[in-house]
């Protein structure tokens, strides 16, 4: 009875919540890894399926979509940006290149036209910070968190208790920056 489930962004907090202060907030910025298992939602570079990564596949625009009609630039920003890819440029072209025969649709197709251009050197694959990087930007990831934490003063109570956990340097660097505000 004191446990309710709503389906929202965490940045709705002050619309889910408008009379309502918090005692404690906890913000887990990490993916859930019932996402990442599922091959159907598309996250995973170890599986194939679809190329969503949607964490919300009710709105938005999926991966595929993007990723068919984004312009060399834009992949290549986004890359690097967003996964801090040093190969972005080498990847955007090889996915405007795999254009010219068909639309990339699948994580496997992704995967193997990252995999063309930038081979295997350490324990981490690849893919990873392009996956890490398509996924930020599909799902907004960084404006949603900058909106949340400019409505955390309003909606925790003085004296309240702010958890928030982070995964990477991206998300890490905004939270720092605002609590150090």
């Amino acid at each position: 009875s004191r446990f309710s489930i709503y389906h929202s962004n965490y940045s709705a907090i002050d619309s889910l919540f408008p009379k309502q202060q918090f005692d404690g907030i906890l913000l887990d910025l990490g993916t859930c890894s019932t996402h990442l298992d599922d091959p159907i939602r598309g996250f995973s570079f170890q599986s194939d399926g679809p190329l969503d990564m949607r964490m919300d596949t009710s709105s938005g625009f999926s991966a595929a979509e993007w990723l068919n009609s984004a312009t060399e630039k834009e992949i290549s920003d986004i890359l690097y940006e967003y996964g801090d890819e040093k190969a972005s440029k080498k990847i955007a072209k090889a996915i405007i290149n795999y254009r010219v025969t068909g639309s990339m649709e699948t994580t496997i197709e992704l995967t193997n036209t990252i995999e063309s251009v930038l081979k295997r050197t350490g324990k981490i694959h690849p893919a990873t910070k392009s996956f890490q990087a398509i996924r930020i930007h599909v799902n907004n990831e960084l404006y949603h968190l900058k909106a949340v934490l400019s409505k955390l003063n309003d909606v925790l109570k003085v004296g309240g208790v702010l958890v928030i956990i982070s995964f990477h340097s991206l998300e890490d660097r905004i939270v720092k920056n605002f609590f150090r505000e």
